[in-house]
């Protein structure tokens, strides 16, 4: 038999009642009202969780909860006392695995950890972060602030943040919640009794970190809260992994008992909230005064931007290579950008090409170096590391049919300059003292654009163009001063300046679709994404812009790749 935690708070009669089991010494709730008299403890304001939970010859820790354990406030914890804290160091330490979880009745939606150990943190640029921490072993399971169940055992693969999932918590009902961290480093996800996620396709995964607990990890306790309030049932801390087949039989032996919401299918892309700010456009924009408002602010982006080049020079197109890669072919391209400035490319060309064919522009992330190396498949962000799927989003495009172009921008892969380390732009601003790196990517784009409507087997009216961080923001940049690009899918752009609604309003009325991980909270994201479509809609074509959110953290997963693929199929008129 579990035994019952020491204190549990129940509505009796209006009032609150305290409830002990009677082996155990009363403790006190912190705030509670004043007339429920009750023992006093040693540390004011805090509630000790029984060290009767303990099982150390099973390797687990469960505490159930009869009735179960209320909180009605935001300051009511529960927490282990130094000595159950240290028991449950001894548990963790040296383990490979390890699974959290427990039954939970939310009232209210926002962001809180029912379960922890070590709390998520607000960094500077109001990121929610939770490290792992070399002194102990740190957990945490709850919500985020939209009600998507959240969770992290000893740190979220190589990513500082909490992994979210996009499944819902429904307020007001009984649910199961499991968190399973295996002996590779992977995190999966259970709803009542029902796997929801697992991070295993995405790039961070995989890390395997060894479970230390050093001597102060032992005083690290493990806490209880519910700051929106509601109710816990029961708590397990297992050291090890917990199976499917388990955490199925742990819901259906309890789920009348609990009265427990049914289980739920995994969510792995659903539309971003929608947060209309007051005051983004002044006046409102509509489909008449539109044309003003777009040259007021392409005026403003192109002075932020710099001065270009006024004139543009022979592309001098060649070809270095050509491989064979199955159902394509990967060449190796260059072409002149800007006097003495080649851009070197890779042009996926399908084999089963038919007449012209659409085209699409792939701009990686940030790299170590290996720059278009990782959108082709030939290495991962440090030059000659292992490539992952999630960079190499040119193949995607080229075996959906469309011509990919993968070229390197200035600053990474063959464009490096002598002596300098990517993205060092000492020689560059040494060259151009008013021009903007971002204004010469941008540059470069629509030099790309050219080189692909000089081929015979591109459609120069279907040209698209995609990127994944740093390159998402370089598609909203080329995609709002070049026309020529008719759709564009730009995946974990970084959005924190104050006007970015107003750069990417200027591709509106062409096709937009934008990918964000929920787990990073960019800046203003549901904000931007009203002030984007009020723009759509004024001008008539509200289903051309789409912001959709994936689980996890950075990255281009496999969902959100194809629904690319089937945004750009959706727009190219039907083709290939």
């Amino acid at each position: 038999m579990v035994r019952p935690i020491s204190t549990c708070l129940m509505a009796v009669a209006g009032a609150l009642l305290l409830v002990l089991s009677p082996d155990v010494a009363a403790v006190e709730p912190p705030y509670l009202e004043p007339w429920v008299k009750i023992a006093a403890q040693s540390e004011p304001g805090r509630t000790y969780l029984p060290g009767g939970g303990v099982r150390p010859e099973a390797k687990e820790v469960r505490w159930r909860f009869q009735p179960p354990l209320a909180f009605t406030n935001a300051f009511q914890v529960m927490e282990t006392d130094r000595e159950t804290t240290a028991k449950i160091s001894g548990l963790l330490g040296g383990i490979d695995a390890m699974t959290i979880g427990g039954w939970f009745y939310c009232r209210r939606t926002g962001e809180e950890s029912f379960l922890c150990r070590g709390v998520p943190v607000i960094a500077p640029d109001g990121e929610r972060v939770f490290p792992p921490r070399d002194e102990f072993v740190s957990f945490c399971l709850g919500m985020d602030q939209r009600g998507f169940l959240y969770g992290t055992i000893h740190g979220n693969g190589t990513m500082p943040f909490p992994y979210v999932t996009l499944n819902e918590i429904y307020i007001n009902r009984w649910h199961q919640l499991v968190v399973v961290k295996d002996a590779r480093g992977r995190h999966t996800f259970y709803q009542n009794g029902a796997m929801v996620h697992c991070d295993a396709d995405r790039v961070a995964s995989g890390f395997v970190r060894p479970f230390r607990e050093a001597a102060r990890g032992g005083e690290e306790p493990i806490r209880l809260s519910m700051p929106m309030g509601g109710m816990i049932g029961e708590v397990w801390i297992v050291a090890r992994t917990m199976s499917a087949e388990e955490i199925r039989g742990d819901y259906e032996a309890k789920k009348e008992s609990y009265k427990a919401a049914p289980p739920y299918p995994p969510v792995g892309l659903r539309e971003m909230d929608m947060h209309p700010a007051a005051n983004r456009w002044v006046p409102p924009v509509t489909k008449e005064n539109w044309s003003e408002w777009r040259d007021r602010i392409a005026s403003e982006v192109e002075k932020r931007l710099g001065a270009s080049p006024n004139e543009k020079v022979p592309l001098d197109p060649k070809e270095h290579e050509a491989v064979d890669c199955g159902t394509y072919t990967r060449r190796k391209v260059s072409f002149a950008v800007q006097p003495g400035d080649r851009m070197p490319a890779y042009l996926l060309v399908p084999k089963e090409i038919r007449g012209r064919v659409p085209a699409v522009i792939c701009m990686y992330g940030t790299t170590s170096g290996a720059g278009k190396e990782t959108t082709v498949g030939l290495s991962g962000r440090a030059p000659g590391t292992k490539p992952h799927p999630n960079y190499s989003f040119a193949i995607d495009m080229v075996e959906a049919g469309f011509v990919a172009l993968a070229p390197d921008w200035l600053r990474d892969g063959e464009r490096v300059r002598p002596g300098e380390r990517p993205y060092e732009t000492t020689s560059f601003r040494r060259a151009f003292p008013d021009w903007s790196i971002a204004g010469k990517d941008v540059w470069d784009t629509s030099r790309a654009i050219d080189y692909l409507e000089t081929l015979p087997f591109v459609d120069p009216k279907s040209l698209g163009m995609t990127g994944h961080s740093y390159g998402g923001g370089g598609t909203i940049h080329a995609a709002a001063l070049d026309p020529r690009i008719t759709v564009a899918v730009a995946n974990g752009p970084v959005s924190d300046a104050e006007t970015y609604h107003e750069l990417t309003s200027l591709i509106a009325p062409r096709p937009l679709l934008v990918g964000q991980a929920v787990g990073e909270r960019r800046p203003e994201e549901e904000e931007i994404y009203a002030a984007v479509h009020q723009v759509y809609r004024a001008l008539g074509h509200p289903e051309r812009a789409l912001y959709l959110w994936y689980p996890g953290d950075h990255d281009y997963p496999p969902a959100m790749r194809e629904a690319a693929v089937a945004w750009f199929r959706q727009w190219f008129d039907g083709k290939p």
